[in-house]
């Protein structure tokens, strides 16, 4: 109830939804994503800079710290991304032989101050990657509102014992699209989280949201305002790593959930959701999980759960886990592997 109530304020019109696929436009999840996507392809940009200020928010919605984000890119291996607030400061500088250099002072980003990367560079990547033998797109979640938005989603090819609620919506990644123009308005997941984009221009023939907000509910996590894009010079200061620095040629590693656990230093333990206990649900939710090297958890996306609240419940607990850095021939090394939340009504 509460994501529908956020769907129709964030997207007017949405609460009039209908399955009817509008004259024109795909019948398919696939279709619509290989319509809109090049609308929101930047790889082949001339070299370009991004600088964006963002506000963070605490539990309550109120204002903490301002920060700083920005993006320099000359091609798909060169390019630079920096966060810099109060308390902390984050670099990575990526070479042309492959490798990457990180310079980090302060407290660890938090996962929003991650998310704000990918919302701004690349909000459809996540869709456009997924491994067809673990997820698939959801062709009866598409939907309309008048002649404006179409919506689908994504959705774990879950083991049969696994149940998952594939028929709500934003639990698993919904994307919400104006169809007119070819926007995407929004993102919708985990069953009350929200990313929203608004304000649009057009960089270098593609499509860019200058104002992104993270959400619960109603409740702002982190907004952000793209100040400036201007073209870049490759051999730009900014892209070279500082003296000292030792880039490394480290892949994404995976491990096992257990000597993911062995890492844990902070746990955040889930809130066993009312409704769920109301209704006496138990089960696991199974989470996917990208850990940074400073130990931070970067990313998470929903495999499989009962109910989506417990799915919420259980993202919002594991967002905040931090573990020891997982180190690979002595350096820190980010990692991916699955974190399961256990729900159980005896305990």
């Amino acid at each position: 109830m509460l994501l529908a109530l956020v769907l129709a304020a964030a997207l007017p019109g949405l609460g009039q939804a209908t399955n009817h696929s509008e004259p024109g436009l795909p019948e398919h999840t696939g279709g619509f994503f290989a319509a809109f996507a090049p609308s929101y392809d930047y790889s082949a940009f001339k070299p370009w800079h991004l600088k964006a200020t963002y506000q963070l928010y605490d539990d309550a919605g109120k204002p903490t710290e301002q920060g700083t984000y920005e993006f320099w890119r000359v091609s798909p291996q060169v390019h630079r991304s920096s966060w810099t607030r109060k308390s902390a400061t984050y670099t990575d500088w990526h070479t042309a032989d492959g490798k990457v250099a990180h310079q980090a002072t302060g407290e660890a980003l938090n996962f929003f101050e991650y998310k704000l990367e990918a919302a701004l560079l690349t909000p459809l990547t996540i869709a456009g990657k997924l491994d067809p033998a673990k997820f698939r797109m959801d062709d009866n979640a598409v939907t309309q509102a008048g002649s404006l938005v179409a919506c689908f989603k994504t959705v774990p090819v879950a083991p049969k014992q696994d149940p998952v609620q594939t028929s709500s919506w934003g639990l698993f990644p919904t994307y919400c699209f104006n169809t007119q123009k070819q926007l995407l308005l929004g993102v919708y997941s985990f069953g009350t989280q929200v990313v929203k984009f608004s304000d649009f221009t057009q960089i270098q023939d593609k499509n860019l949201a200058r104002l992104v907000s993270f959400r619960e509910g109603t409740r702002n996590i982190l907004t952000a305002k793209v100040d400036a894009t201007d073209e870049l010079s490759p051999s730009d200061a900014a892209l070279v790593p500082p003296p000292g620095s030792r880039p490394e040629k480290i892949d994404k590693v995976p491990i096992g959930a257990d000597m993911a656990e062995n890492l844990l230093v902070k746990k955040v333990t889930p809130v066993y959701p009312q409704d769920a206990k109301d209704a006496h649900i138990q089960g696991k939710v199974v989470l996917q999980a990208i850990i940074g090297i400073g130990g931070k958890v970067r990313d998470l996306q929903l495999l499989s759960a009962p109910r989506a609240s417990m799915a919420s419940s259980a993202f919002w607990a594991v967002s905040q886990w931090e573990y020891r850095p997982y180190r690979l021939n002595g350096k820190p090394v980010e990692v991916e592997t699955t974190v399961t939340v256990m729900y159980s009504l005896g305990q």
